[in-house]
């Protein structure tokens, strides 16, 4: 299965969840948002939202400052 993080074409075997193919690329979620096919996932759903072909992912941090 092939899917999209952050334009990078990531190739999966087998299913698995938003939550564990972000873990799996190294992703920390404590201070991010991530979209799914352009939709903001609630982080709820991070670990029940399997990751279909052809999906994609964006992860953005966030930021503050002064």
């Amino acid at each position: 299965m092939l899917v999209k993080v952050n334009n990078r074409e990531v190739n999966l075997e087998g299913e698995m969840t938003v939550g564990e193919l972000l873990e799996k690329l190294g992703y920390d979620i404590s201070y991010m948002t991530v979209f799914l096919n352009r939709d903001v996932l609630p982080r709820r759903e991070y670990s029940s939202r399997i990751v279909r072909d052809g999906d994609e992912i964006v992860v953005t941090y966030i930021m503050s400052g002064g």
